[in-house]
């Protein structure tokens, strides 16, 4: 079919909607219709026709029922009809949809990719077409990938759909999901029948079902769950050979007993390690303590050979009320960092500095990052000055080594102290040639939290504007135009040459560029030029983020109408963010529409 006959066809039953009906056709109009569709008259078929049509969803099922056994000429009328129903073009199709409708089915598989997402950004209209196209869709991979999709972000999107009230939507996405393999698709339907209180009308139908079919044995079994039968839930899911769910099952009654019978025919992949903690926890909670205690000497065996994982049995240790074994085990093995750890945590702090005082390890790093926690330590000691003396330490050695993501904990230890200065100091040697300026991101989130976007923006406009500084002086840079250390003429220059650097960027770069300008004026308390900065920003990435700041500017301005619309704005961007939608309400209230609100 070519692009423009969907949209003709889904225009003209979205005109025959509005007019031949004033309220929904019955089962029996409809019934009736499909009979005179198979009749002589050319006239009574073309009316029938017509009436099916604007029937749109109502009428689809009784349509694909009339299929079968139908006459060749009976089965063309109907899938004449029904050709259009399958893509999404009914009646009440939106005209924005139609049209995207009518140009995914013109498209190459590229153009068609790209839909996906458009059609998401619908929400409730758009994910019924997407479900739609995963069984109109001809290619088998892009069919594959229209799934894929849906599955991808499904219980994002049911949260949105549901709470728009697209519940059939929503059930039909998370039956779509069920048929790819991923472990959430069968929690999701359960879920959501709960939460609809449909358990008891769907259990019966998955008892018929799970007798050949083990798939719906497993999602029979999640049923009896969400009923509180966990009984029956624990029979499905072994009939089902759902042997981890059984399992889960078995620790949620409580039943230690058979789960210590199970030991070593558990389903999921453990380690040595881990299948003797399971093993050890089960045997403790059904009160074999003579048996807890050979576990233990098994696992503290195994811990001890070539290629035993001394954390993973510490670990089960601890789990399993024998911390000393396990900080014990942790010592013995020279697992330094971890034993010093674990004292830390049980506040024996001059223990386990006493324990670390003539440790030498052979491996460099493990024994700064040892270092680097008695730093912290003794500072929160308040031994500062040995403090410090450590840190200046590690940070000497640091510098000799290639490792500068070990570097990077130095920074953040720092940091941590309240050592702003010195932070600042070792970030500037991690950004130092030869290291690259792409690890800035990163160490500039650390230096300034909850900022570290519009600290970037600052660096890159400091390391072009100033090419000859060392990196020091342009994190000095940075720090001073976030803190408001500059004056008031320079800082406003600064901001209006910052702009026409922006301006000169791609599109695609200028948003979050003009983002992070806004921001800084408005904790610089230039509150005019932030909010006009974020009005730019809006108008070139339309984006909820910009929209939200932008609503809390206007509320703090109390301008509350305003706020809100723009909080609705930011909303209607991403439904995904239920935060946009309540500032709407609580702005709506407080500017007097609290009803709508």
């Amino acid at each position: 079919m070519s692009t423009v006959k969907p949209l003709l066809a889904g225009a003209l039953i979205c005109c025959l909607g509005a007019s031949v009906f004033a309220a929904p056709p019955t089962k029996e109009e409809i019934a009736k219709a499909i009979e005179q569709l198979d009749g002589d008259n050319f006239a009574q078929r073309k009316k029938a026709e017509v009436f099916l049509r604007a029937a749109g969803k109502a009428g689809e099922p009784a349509l694909k029922a009339a299929r079968v056994g139908a006459s060749l000429e009976m089965t063309r009328r109907v899938d004449e009809i029904l050709s259009d129903f399958k893509w999404g073009i009914y009646p009440d199709t939106p005209k924005k949809i139609l049209e995207i409708i009518g140009r995914y089915r013109g498209a190459d598989a590229n153009v068609k990719r790209n839909v996906f997402g458009e059609l998401a950004r619908l929400q409730g209209p758009g994910y019924f077409v997407l479900i739609k196209f995963a069984s109109a869709e001809e290619t088998p991979e892009l069919r594959a990938e229209v799934v894929d999709f849906l599955a991808s972000g499904a219980e994002r999107s049911a949260a949105v759909l549901l709470a728009a009230g697209e519940d059939e939507v929503v059930e039909d996405l998370l039956e779509l999901c069920m048929a790819t393999e991923r472990e959430q698709a069968g929690r999701n339907f359960a879920a959501f029948l709960l939460l609809k209180r449909r358990l008891d009308e769907q259990i019966p139908a998955y008892v018929a079902k799970a007798k050949t079919d083990k798939k719906a044995g497993a999602l029979l079994s999640l049923l009896y769950k969400g009923k509180g039968d966990l009984a029956a839930a624990r029979a499905a899911a072994e009939k089902a050979d759902r042997h981890e769910l059984a399992e889960a099952l078995l620790v949620e009654q409580g039943d230690w007993k058979e789960l210590v019978k199970r030991v070593g025919t558990q389903a999921r992949p453990l380690t040595e390690e881990e299948a003797l903690g399971y093993e050890m926890a089960y045997r403790r909670l059904a009160g074999e303590d003579a048996e807890v205690d050979k576990v233990v000497a098994r696992l503290q065996k195994l811990a001890g050979q070539e290629n035993g994982n001394v954390g993973l049995a510490a670990k089960a240790l601890f789990l399993n009320d024998r911390a000393p074994a396990g900080l014990a085990l942790l010592k013995d093995k020279k697992n330094y960092l971890a034993a010093f750890e674990v004292m830390c945590a049980q506040l024996q702090y001059r223990a386990a500095l006493d324990f670390v005082k003539d440790i030498k390890a052979d491996d460099l790093e493990p024994a700064l990052a040892l270092e680097l926690r008695r730093a912290q330590v003794l500072h929160h000691l308040g031994e500062k000055e040995q403090a410090l003396k450590h840190l200046a330490r590690i940070a000497d050695e640091w510098k000799e080594g290639e490792n500068i993501e070990s570097y990077r904990d130095l920074v953040k230890a720092e940091l941590r102290l309240g050592l702003k200065e010195q932070a600042l100091s070792h970030a500037a040697h991690v950004l130092t040639p030869p290291h690259n300026d792409d690890r800035a991101g990163r160490l500039l989130a650390l230096l300034f939290p909850d900022r570290g976007e519009t600290a970037e923006v600052w660096w890159k406009f400091f390391r072009k504007k100033h090419p000859e500084d060392k990196a020091l002086a342009s994190l000095q840079r940075v720090r001073d135009v976030l803190e408001n250390r500059a004056d008031k003429e320079a800082f406003a220059a600064l901001l209006d040459e910052a702009e026409r650097a922006a301006a000169g960027l791609p599109l695609a770069e200028r948003s979050p560029w003009v983002l992070a300008l806004a921001e800084t004026a408005l904790r610089g308390g230039r509150a005019d030029r932030g909010q006009n900065l974020l009005e730019k920003a809006v108008l070139l990435a339309d984006g909820s983020a910009s929209l939200l700041r932008l609503g809390d500017v206007l509320a703090g301005k109390k301008d509350w109408a305003a706020a809100a619309d723009r909080y609705r704005h930011a909303w209607e961007q991403d439904r995904t963010q239920p935060l946009p939608l309540y500032l709407c309400g609580w702005a709506l209230v407080q500017a007097g529409k609290a009803d709508e609100g």
